[in-house]
Order: C-alpha cells, then structure tokens, then sequence
C-alpha cells in the first residue's frame, strides 16, 4: 500500500507515512519472515473506503525510522498474524515481479484476452517463455538478462 495513504486512528485523520514517524521504536516488535527480521506495527481500524482491515508498518530491522526504508502492508483479513500477513507478501511480491517482467519484455500489457482458458494457455505460454529465459541457456540468468541474450544472438525480434 502506499504511504500516502489515509488511515484513522483513534478518530484522528493521519497518512501512513506520518503515523510511522510518529511512532517510536517502543511500539514496534520483531517478525521474522524468511530468515530476515523487521520491526513491525500492528494497525487495526479504519481507512478511507475500508470500514476495517489490517495495516502492518515494517522497517528491516538495521533501517527502523528512515523514510526510505518504510513497506506498509494492507490486509483485509483481521485473523491473521503479522507473520502470516509478511509471509503472504513475500511469496505475492516474486508473483507481481514475474508480471510486470512481463508486461515491459514480453508485451503482457497489450494482449486483451477475456475467456477463462485463453488466460490459461496465456499463462502457460509466459510462464514457458520465462523459464526458458531464465534457465533454458545453460545458466541461470535474470529473466530481462536471458531475454536481452536471445534477442541479440537470434537478431532483434
């Protein structure tokens, strides 16, 4: 979520990014989600258009306070843990980066397609050509790498 983004707690209107810094280090608590540790806040209330939901403030643990370092975590789903929240996150961000590879190598962006099976068998052609990318040239290289790769030696396509 956006750090611009207008929460109420207490009543108070505030954005996210002025909440965490007006917050002190005494607030947070450690979660760790894949071997890293961050210092999170556990916001539950209002926001603009949500009646409810979970807001989770996170600073890698070496960078707590520094703006630049701030991640804000939306979810709607109030029985979770905080690590849960995180651990979802971190397995949807490796999701949103395969598709916006997508969008700005392949042309994703361009294609309209609408019926359930042709997004299957779109998926399955991108998902293929991502792996052969990635892995498919006797190493394993990022994909916008092994993309840059094919195309120079086939001749620009």
């Amino acid at each position: 979520m956006k750090t611009n983004r207008i929460l109420y707690p207490e009543g108070k209107r505030i954005s996210a990014s002025d909440l965490a810094s007006s917050l002190d280090i005494g607030c947070f608590h450690p979660v760790t989600v894949k071997g890293r540790t961050y210092m999170v806040y556990h916001y539950e209330g209002t926001l603009n258009k949500i009646d409810h939901a979970v807001v989770l403030f996170s600073y890698p643990a070496g960078a707590f306070g520094k703006k630049k370092a701030l991640r804000v975590f939306l979810c709607s789903d109030t029985s979770l843990s905080d690590e849960t929240i995180l651990d979802y996150y971190a397995h949807r961000w490796s999701i949103a980066v395969f598709f916006r590879s997508h969008k700005r190598y392949m042309g994703l962006n361009a294609f309209m397609v609408r019926a359930a099976k042709a997004i299957d068998r779109l998926l399955l052609v991108l998902a293929l050509a991502h792996f052969f990318f990635s892995s498919g040239l006797d190493r394993i290289l990022p994909f916008c790498c092994g993309l840059r790769l094919c195309r120079s030696s086939l001749g620009a396509f």
